[in-house]
């Protein structure tokens, strides 16, 4: 919802807090050109259901789950 009413395509993401319970950062990116891109559906929330995080030394992966 963010990205639409900023009207901006997120890019990038800048982790300032990471454990095992819990992330923090920032978004940011372009402004949204509609040329190039076009919101296909809103993300109305993500879910804890099937939440996983790897962390290891060198990098992390994260699976969520997007409610639409």
């Amino acid at each position: 919802m963010e990205g639409e009413l900023r009207r901006a395509v997120w890019t990038r993401a800048d982790v300032s807090l990471l454990t095992t319970a819990r992330i923090e950062g920032t978004l940011s990116g372009q402004r949204l050109d509609p040329r190039r891109q076009t919101f296909l559906r809103e993300i109305k929330a993500v879910s804890m259901h099937g939440l996983a995080l790897e962390l290891e030394a060198s990098r992390c992966r994260c699976r969520l789950i997007l409610d639409v």
